[in-house]
């Protein structure tokens, strides 16, 4: 579990020297979450301004451990970065991640189409959690183990919010300013299928129920995909009920699903 900015103050109490190496295993933390980041989070990420942050990249290219490319939904114009065999080597000699854990999911990132929902979703998690305290990203370590054994879905991103970060932004996100709090986030760039949004949203009051996180927090980047998605939720007092069977189709079971978690989702409307 791992933080998930650039924090000031701390990097003030770092050696020069020491103020690299933690900009280097926030990037590489970073990118074995989310796969891949453009320039902008990188540099966010890392607290650096462009001219900075360039040379900063180019370095980490150049030692091996990030690799640059294109991916062919967005074109040869957009520079992407992903991690290569050595940084996530490098993440284990850090103790940042487990020794066995894996590095197949970083490779086939040029055609992959979910690449940019992947892009968006970041600038989601970063813009919502920047300013804040003491906030980390821990889904891959909690959500590993569970899903394959049970066939649970994983959210887009997973934080978790420590009763000592930032007061304001923590009471707006959590209505709950005593005890550490885990968010799930999923990021909606478009709309899905009716049934599939009743069987996220079933399945997200599950882990709920489960004590996988505390909270979802929905992210849309138009109005119209936000007012479908409350619409379901909250249109009914039960959920139309589905479920994937053994031809990996979705079918709808009885009787309704009812939500014993309502209050625990949020759904916000990105700014422009």
């Amino acid at each position: 579990m791992q933080y998930l900015r650039f924090d000031e103050s701390y990097a003030m109490s770092l050696q020069t020297n020491k103020i690299k190496d933690y900009r280097v295993i926030l990037l590489l933390r970073w990118l074995y979450e989310f796969r891949c980041v453009d320039y902008d989070i990188a540099f966010k990420v890392t607290g650096q301004k462009p001219n900075g942050g360039y040379r900063f990249i180019r370095r980490l290219i150049a030692d091996g451990f990030l690799r640059q490319f294109h991916n062919v939904y967005m074109g040869d114009r957009v520079n992407l970065l992903t991690l290569t065999a050595s940084g996530v080597n490098y993440l284990k000699a850090y103790s940042m991640i487990d020794e066995d854990a894996p590095n197949i999911h970083f490779k086939r990132l040029e055609r992959n189409a979910s690449t940019l929902h992947n892009l968006s979703l970041q600038k989601a998690v970063y813009g919502q959690i920047e300013g804040m305290g003491n906030v980390y990203l821990d889904a891959h370590d909690i959500f590993i183990d569970w899903e394959q054994k049970s066939g649970k879905i994983r959210p887009d991103a997973l934080i978790t919010l420590e009763p000592n970060s930032s007061r304001e932004y923590y009471e707006v996100l959590t209505g709950n300013a005593l005890k550490i709090r885990h968010i799930a986030i999923e990021f909606e760039r478009t709309s899905k299928s009716n049934k599939r949004i009743y069987y996220l949203l079933q399945q997200h009051d599950r882990n709920i129920e489960h004590k996988l996180y505390d909270e979802v927090l929905y992210y849309f980047d138009d109005v119209a995909t936000k007012n479908l998605y409350e619409q379901k939720f909250s249109g009914d007092d039960d959920w139309t009920s589905y479920k994937i069977n053994n031809k990996n189709k979705m079918v709808k079971t009885l009787p309704n699903y009812t939500p014993k978690h309502r209050q625990a989702f949020k759904f916000v409307q990105l700014a422009d």
